[in-house]
């Protein structure tokens, strides 16, 4: 199976809901969050909105929080989400300091 990078960059979080990406090629794909910036006191929350039809609105699929500082396991990757129309990725800080993260969305 070949992976590639659909698309990456770093995001600044602000305590709102950000979208990192929408992609609206149909695939399977993968998220991933450098979770290193964070220390104790953080809690950030990754998402994957899909949608059923073109026209439908784009919902959650994949959900997952993060607290504290995460060591040497700092890479998170969500688990593969397909999609015949759409893939947004989301992240929020929900509580402590606002962080760079470096993220990817990878296409299986």
């Amino acid at each position: 199976m070949a992976v590639a990078e659909s698309i990456g960059g770093d995001t600044l979080t602000d305590g709102t809901e950000q979208t990192l990406a929408t992609i609206t090629a149909a695939g399977t794909y993968v998220l991933v969050v450098d979770l290193g910036p964070m220390v104790n006191g953080d809690v950030v929350e990754l998402r994957i909105k899909t949608k059923v039809r073109t026209g439908s609105t784009a919902y959650e699929a994949y959900y997952a929080v993060y607290a504290h500082a995460q060591g040497n396991n700092r890479n998170k990757y969500s688990i593969p989400v397909p999609s015949p129309f759409s893939v947004a990725a989301t992240i929020k800080r929900a509580a402590g300091a606002d962080h760079t993260y470096n993220w990817s969305i990878y296409a299986l």
